[in-house]
């Protein structure tokens, strides 16, 4: 068949299946790009016999970072013969007449903290965001937009981790947790985002700080930090994040810091930080680290904000992200 063929059922046919949501999953309308047609060529990653074609569409959705394409053909009332593909460049390319087949194409979109928010589900709470068909599950938190929690801890829950750990997220949002190296620069590269501190010591009211312009480069560049600039909170304890413009990421095994005499990680226990300062002239490992080892109230190890409580371990720390203010 013929791409002008294709293109008259295409437009003949231009409607949306549905839109599949939980706060698990999102939502995900399909369209409807031909009938009687199927792919060949591309091979499905899933070929699967169900009792409804509804089915086929839910298992798209479950694994909705592989699925580009949904191919169904109706056997009888309850047996419908269901392939489902990865996105395919160039679909029209790979389309032959095959009658009974029916091809939908999944309209991937990007789904975050905002856009609960706009379909009536509660904030703050618990779900599953997606940027760029990553999955994230993650806690949004109140604001206009509302926040995106990226950085939360609460209690001696492990943070000393390998680069790949930090690369790609650890722990539970809803107590201690990393969201992922790899998440953040999806989340914050080419957008104009900010991020909120918010620091708990343990004698002392918690404070928090807003900068806007935050973002992170990938990993081949270390996920070297663009801090972004101070716009919000206390001016007063603003300063300890801005120092630690342009620097990479370490861990243990990666040394980063860019003092040959030491390693920031390893010798004061701040792995899996942004770590290699200079404050007048003089270098020092940070002066905001929140993913230090924790030892309670110890004054050379833990979360810690220098200005709002020294080098003292804090009680609980969290890290969050959003567009811009409105």
């Amino acid at each position: 068949m013929t791409f002008c063929k294709f293109l008259l059922l295409v437009l003949k046919f231009p409607l949306i299946f549905g839109e599949y949501e939980t706060p698990d999953m999102p939502f995900l309308p399909f369209k409807m790009e031909s009938q009687n047609t199927a792919i060949s060529g591309p091979s499905p990653w899933l070929i699967q016999e169900f009792t409804s074609k509804d089915k086929c569409f839910k298992t798209c959705l479950q694994n909705f970072t592989l699925c580009g394409h949904v191919q169904y053909k109706e056997i009888s009332a309850n047996r419908w013969f269901c392939q489902l593909y990865d996105v395919i460049e160039n679909l029209f390319d790979y389309l032959v007449s095959q009658i009974g087949e029916t091809l939908y194409s999944a309209q991937h979109q990007d789904l975050d903290c905002s856009d609960w928010k706009d379909r009536g589900y509660p904030i703050p709470g618990t779900y599953w965001i997606f940027r760029n068909r990553t999955k994230m599950r993650t806690v949004c938190n109140t604001g206009n937009p509302p926040w995106t929690l990226i950085q939360k801890r609460t209690s001696a829950y492990e943070f000393d981790r390998s680069w790949e750990e930090y690369k790609n997220g650890f722990g539970d949002p809803e107590t201690n947790f990393w969201i992922g190296n790899d998440k953040i620069h999806k989340l914050t590269y080419g957008r104009e985002m900010q991020i909120r501190f918010t620091g708990e010591p343990y004698s002392k009211p918690k404070k928090f700080c807003i900068y806007t312009g935050f973002y992170i480069e990938g990993e081949e560049n270390k996920y070297r930090l663009h801090t972004g600039a101070h716009t919000g909170g206390s001016a007063t304890y603003a300063g300890d994040w801005s120092l630690h413009n342009g620097s990479l990421f370490s861990v243990r095994s990666q040394d980063n810091d860019g003092w040959a005499n030491h390693n920031c990680a390893v010798k004061f226990k701040l792995n899996g930080w942004w770590l290699g300062i200079v404050e007048d002239g003089t270098p020092y490992c940070a002066e905001l680290a929140f993913n230090g080892d924790w030892d309670g109230q110890s004054p050379d190890t833990g979360p810690f904000w220098k200005s709002l409580d020294g080098y003292k371990s804090l009680k609980a720390t969290t890290m969050e992200i959003r567009f811009k203010e409105l």
